[in-house]
């Protein structure tokens, strides 16, 4: 479980990714993939 500022902080990221001009529907995949796999590191949780 994320806390309020880490939910923030992500969902600020992901709309950054999705949100914009420049990512094709790729890349934003790949990025926001890569991100949820980070979210769930050992060092991230802890």
């Amino acid at each position: 479980m994320l806390t309020r500022r880490q939910q923030d902080a992500y969902d600020a990221f992901y709309a950054s990714t999705h949100d914009n001009e420049y990512l094709d529907t790729r890349t934003e995949l790949l990025v926001g993939l890569a991100a949820a796999i980070a979210m769930s590191c050992q060092p991230c949780v802890n």
